[in-house]
């Protein structure tokens, strides 16, 4: 297998801990809002108690942690949500495609989803405080169809998903990847303002476009950086959700051949 593949298939997974991140919680956890679902985090649900947020105006600006705290607040309040994820700009066979669906309890968010990366289509589910993948050859899964990956583990797998990075799987912790940022409006349109957030120390040089209601859910997020784009687009918030772990016996261990070629 070639070494070009090990970081695709670690992006696919880092995707959904990009998307919303990962920490310990049950095996399986259902999100069962008593917020109706909507099609858009515009018309989003179990938001409408929160007072709206003044409409800013273009080139307004305010310190990044400010719109973080917003936005962490709304997410931990609606609870569930689904999505869509890609990436753009990336070496060959590192751009990914995918939808998740995803609950948030506290400082735990847990996520399922399928994405095509590298010309495979992989399911992938976090929960647990780890990533299990199916769709990989089976000489990465001890021949079994799924596989687990820890990003603490000591694997070559599970090692190359951490390089990528992972979240705490906690909202708030968007608060502090945006200190010493400056959040500017590029535009405002039907109840959404899109800021442009630039100087955060997390996005080493790069920029982030986020799209939110006036309640501070997302509808977009999309972090430019090294060249490489991801797009986060987010909806029907508050719908209920559920996210199983697959069965042990259908687990397998990472391994990752010997590169050759």
């Amino acid at each position: 297998m070639k070494k070009s593949l090990v970081p695709a298939i670690a992006l696919s997974g880092a995707l959904v801990l990009a998307g919303c991140g990962s920490s310990a919680s049950p095996t399986a956890a259902t999100s069962s809002s008593s917020s109706s679902s909507s099609s858009s985090s515009s018309s989003s649900t179990g938001s409408s108690a929160t007072p709206a947020t003044p409409a800013a105006a273009a080139g307004q600006s305010e310190d990044a942690t400010a719109l973080a705290t917003r936005i962490s607040d709304a997410m931990l309040k609606a609870k569930s949500g689904k999505g869509t994820i890609s990436t753009s700009g990336g070496s060959a066979g590192t751009n990914a495609t995918g939808s998740l669906q995803f609950a948030v309890d506290g400082a735990t968010t847990q996520a399922q989803g399928t994405f095509t990366v590298a010309g495979m289509t992989l399911e992938i589910v976090t929960t647990g405080g780890v990533v299990y993948i199916k769709g990989l050859p089976v000489q990465l899964t001890g021949g079994k169809p799924w596989v687990k990956i820890d990003p603490k583990g000591t694997d070559s797998l599970s090692k190359s998903m951490a390089q990528l990075g992972s979240n705490t799987g906690d909202p708030r912790a968007l608060v502090d990847s945006l200190k010493g940022g400056k959040a500017t409006v590029k535009s405002t349109s039907g109840g959404q303002t899109t800021y442009e957030i630039t100087g955060a120390t997390a996005l080493a040089g790069g920029t982030l476009e986020v799209t939110v209601d006036g309640q501070g859910l997302p509808s977009t997020f999309k972090v430019t950086t090294s060249g490489v784009t991801v797009t986060a687009k987010y909806s029907d918030w508050g719908a209920p959700v559920t996210i199983t772990a697959p069965p042990a016996d259908q687990v397998g261990r990472p391994a990752v051949p010997t590169a050759t070629g």
